[in-house]
C-alpha cells in the first residue's frame, strides 16, 4: 500500500510526516502543491482510501494504522506530555519558521529554488519563485514587525525544547511525534544563514540535525536587518557571511554542506 503526501515544497509539517513514513517503512509518494502556502491546510496524507490533513493529525492517524515503531508512548501521562510537545512544534515552531524563512526569501527570492528537491521542481521555483515568495510571505503573516518579534522569541522557545530534552520528553530513540514536529522547523531554521547562529549550540539544534541530517535549501546570511538579531548571533552571522549582494553560487545544487541539492 502506497501513501500519498501532498504539501507545498516548503512545509515543515510535511517534513515531519514524511520522516514518520520513512521510520515506519511505509511506501509513499510526495506531491508538491505549488499554490500559495496558506491555500493548503497543512500537509495532506492519503493512505488506503482515507485522507487526513494537518501534520499533528496525520502523525496520530498514521501511528494508529502503522503502530511500529510507535510515535506516542503507551503510558497515558507520558503520551500527554509528548502530545503537548508535538502541539508546540506544530502550532508554534512550524508557522514561526515559515514566517522567518519567507521574510528572508522576500529579500533573496532566488534562494527559494534551493528549497525545491528535484531538478524539475527547482526549474519551476526559479520561474515562479518571486511571485510565490511574495504571495506566500503575505499569507503566512511574514511582515517585518511580526518576524522581528519571532526572531527575538526564538531563544526562549528553544530553551523550552532544551528543557524537554533534559526531561526525556524529546530526544530519545526512536524519535517520537514531538521529536518530528519540533525537529522539522528547527532544521528549516538552520538553513537560514542569519538565523543559524541563534539556533546552533542548543539541544534543539542537535535534535534537528540527528533526526534530519540533510535538508534542502540555503538562504544566505547578510539578508535580514541587523537589528532583528541578538548581538551574539549577529556577530557570528556577519563574521562568517560573504558580503551582501554576492549571488548564490551554482544555484541550488551547491548551496552548502546541509543542502541535499
Amino acid at each position: 500500500m502506497t501513501a500519498t503526501l501532498a504539501a507545498p515544497p516548503v512545509s515543515p509539517g510535511a517534513t515531519a510526516v514524511e520522516t514518520a513514513l520513512r521510520l515506519k517503512r511505509v511506501e509513499y509518494k510526495r506531491v508538491a502543491l505549488w499554490g500559495p502556502v496558506d491555500a493548503v491546510p497543512g500537509p495532506c496524507l492519503e493512505l488506503g482510501g482515507e485522507t487526513v490533513r494537518g501534520s499533528g493529525a496525520a502523525l496520530a492517524w498514521l501511528d494508529a494504522r502503522v503502530p511500529e515503531p510507535p510515535l506516542f508512548p503507551a503510558d497515558p501521562d507520558e503520551r500527554a506530555r509528548v502530545e503537548e510537545a508535538e502541539r508546540f512544534g506544530s502550532a508554534t515552531l512550524q508557522p514561526l519558521a515559515l514566517r522567518i524563512l519567507f521574510a528572508t526569501l522576500r529579500r533573496r527570492p532566488r534562494a527559494f529554488a534551493s528549497y525545491s528537491g528535484s531538478a524539475l521542481a527547482r526549474i519551476g521555483a526559479r520561474l515562479a519563485g518571486a511571485a510565490v515568495v511574495a504571495y506566500s510571505a503575505g499569507h503566512v503573516g511574514a511582515d517585518d514587525m511580526t518576524v522581528r518579534n519571532d526572531v527575538r522569541a526564538l531563544e526562549p522557545l528553544l530553551a523550552t525544547v532544551d528543557a524537554w530534552c533534559e526531561e526525556g520528553i524529546v530526544g530519545n530513540e526512536p524519535p517520537n511525534a514531538a521529536d518530528l514536529a519540533i525537529a522539522a522547523p528547527v532544521r528549516l531554521l538552520l538553513t537560514i544563514g542569519d538565523i543559524r547562529p541563534v539556533v546552533s549550540g542548543t539541544r534543539a539544534a542537535a535534535l534537528a540535525l540527528r533526526v534530519l541530517p540533510a535538508h534542502p535549501g540555503r538562504a544566505p546570511a547578510r539578508t535580514v536587518p541587523d537589528h532583528w538579531l541578538p548581538e551574539r548571533s549577529l556577530s557570528l552571522a556577519r563574521a562568517t557571511a560573504p558580503p551582501s549582494g554576492i549571488p548564490i553560487p551554482g544555484g541550488a545544487a551547491t548551496l552548502g554542506p546541509w543542502s541535499t541539492g
